[in-house]
Formats: structure tokens, C-alpha cells, sequence
């Protein structure tokens, strides 16, 4: 059996060549547009400055250029999104086969809505507890000023970019395009889980991308069960909506533990995200079997 470990492993890698491929083009296509859309902010800036005489203060241009991020993310997911809907068809594929537009309960989208808002309590409680371990403080203080970078600017910008527009287009990606493509050369558990990696590398951040692996795999796990990209659509939105209203409210955790009350809270998110994901797994199971019949 052990014999067999580096021939099947090896087969695996051969067949996963193509896909990667094709998953680098994907997300190449997304980070490409990032880096235009502000190497033409930052030339427009430059510019204006030029053009009116003022003098040109790279630190001042350089901080306003990051107050704008924000803006320049949601200007690249709306010049990229029509182009991941046109993939599938320039590929000569299903469209709702690749993207999985299917309908799906109402109970089943409200049960993701409280999975995205108790996983993101949960992985939040378990960040500030992790801000307390010595070892991990630069990790997590890293990680900190990441997010407030994130999060500046304008709240109704951040909010649409941060909340909505980017997990709608991760989940084209990830869940749509990417899980696709991996399905077509490895079992679906395999697939899911690297895709979830590749998520988490995704985000650059050992911390942030340590937790995205994580939420990768569930949201992939709920995009099959379900068979449709709404369910991980609506979870992400929750998820990373939630984030943008917690970062306007900070909390502090009492040295080497959690209040009553937020430990209570730590408890119950990781209780309401246990049960909303077990009763999609047996939504999905019941509307499969009465179409089945």
C-alpha cells in the first residue's frame, strides 16, 4: 500500500498541471486588474499635481493612494466580474454547471447568513485571545494593521467592496471557477481542500490566511452539498459584512481571559456555527431526495 503512495501522488500532480495553470490565469486576471487600476490612480494623482503646479509629496500621494485601495478593489472586481462570466463560454462550458446559479430554500440561505455571522464571532474571539500569547503578538499585530488598512476609508465604499462586491467575486472564483477546474482531476475532497489552500495563500497573511483555509474548506463543503454558489455567496457576505461593522466597534478582552459575557458569546458563535452548518447538510440531503423522487 505504502508502495503505491508516490505512483498515485505523482498521478495526481500530472493531472493537476493543467488546472494550475488555469487557476493562475484566473487569478492573475483579478490581481492584474488591482495593480492597473492604481498604477493609473497613482499616474492620474501625479498628474493633477503636476498640471496645477503643486509640489509633489511622494509620502503624502503614497497615503492617499492607500486611503483609496478600497476603491480601487471595487473598480477591478467591476472590470473583472463580466470577463469570469465570459470564461466558461470562451471555454466552451456549462455555465450553470461551472458557477452552480441554482435556487436554493429560503431556510437554507438564512441558515448561511448565521453560519457566516457565528463563524466570523468565533474566528474573532479566538484572534484577540490569540493577541495575549507572546509568541504570536507580531503575527497578530501584522495582521491588525492588514485589516484597519482594509477598513479605512470611506465606510459606505468599504462596506459595498469589503462586505459585498468581494465575496460575490471570490466566490466566482474560488467556489466557481477554481473547485471547478479541481474537480476535473482529483476526488472532491481533495479538491476542496486545496482550493481552500490556495484561498488562504490568496491573502498573504499567515494569520488571515490561515482562517480563510479554514472558511475555504467549509464554503466549499456547503457550495457541494447544496449544489449552488448562493449558499457560500451568502455565508462570505455575512462573514466579511460582519468584520466591516467590527472594526468600527473595538473590544478589549480582560488579561488571560474572556469576560462572562464574551465568553458566553465565544461559546454560543461556535454553537449557532456547528448547528447552521449540520441543518444545511440536512436541508440539502431532504431537497435532494424529494427531487430525486
Amino acid at each position: 500500500m505504502m508502495n503505491d503512495l508516490p505512483s498515485v501522488l505523482l498521478k495526481y500532480m500530472k493531472a493537476l498541471l493543467k488546472p494550475l495553470v488555469f487557476i493562475m490565469l484566473y487569478l492573475s486576471i483579478y490581481f492584474g486588474a488591482q495593480i492597473a487600476v492604481t498604477a493609473v490612480y497613482f499616474i492620474a494623482v501625479i498628474a493633477f499635481l503636476a498640471v496645477t503646479g503643486q509640489t509633489i509629496n511622494w509620502a503624502e500621494t503614497y497615503e492617499t493612494i492607500l486611503v483609496n485601495t478600497t476603491t480601487a478593489v471595487l473598480v477591478s472586481i467591476l472590470l473583472t466580474l463580466p470577463i469570469y462570466f465570459i470564461i466558461p463560454k470562451i471555454r466552451r462550458q456549462n455555465f450553470f454547471e461551472v458557477f452552480m446559479f441554482k435556487k436554493t430554500g429560503v431556510s437554507t440561505l438564512g441558515l448561511s447568513l448565521i453560519l457566516g455571522t457565528s463563524l466570523n464571532l468565533f474566528i474573532s474571539y479566538v484572534i484577540v485571545y490569540l493577541e495575549r500569547l507572546t509568541p504570536l503578538q507580531n503575527m497578530t499585530r501584522e495582521h491588525q494593521e492588514i485589516m484597519e488598512k482594509i477598513m479605512d476609508g470611506n465606510p459606505i465604499i468599504v462596506f459595498i467592496t469589503v462586505g459585498i462586491m468581494a465575496p460575490i467575486i471570490e466566490e466566482i472564483i474560488f467556489r466557481g471557477l477554481v473547485l471547478n477546474e479541481l474537480k476535473k482531476a482529483i476526488p472532491i475532497y481533495p479538491a476542496i481542500i486545496l482550493q481552500a489552500l490556495i484561498f488562504g495563500i490568496y491573502h498573504m497573511n499567515p494569520l488571515q490566511g490561515a482562517y480563510a483555509a479554514l472558511l475555504g474548506i467549509v464554503l466549499g463543503i456547503v457550495t457541494e452539498k447544496t449544489r449552488s454558489i448562493w449558499t457560500p455567496i451568502l455565508v462570505h457576505v455575512s462573514f466579511n459584512s460582519l468584520s466591516t461593522l467590527l472594526s468600527k466597534v473595538p473590544f478589549n478582552v480582560p488579561e488571560g481571559h474572556f469576560l462572562t459575557n464574551e465568553y458566553l458569546v465565544f461559546i454560543s458563535s461556535m454553537a449557532f456555527a456547528v448547528l447552521s452548518f449540520v441543518l444545511i447538510f440536512r436541508l440539502s440531503a431532504r431537497r435532494s431526495d424529494i427531487i430525486s423522487e
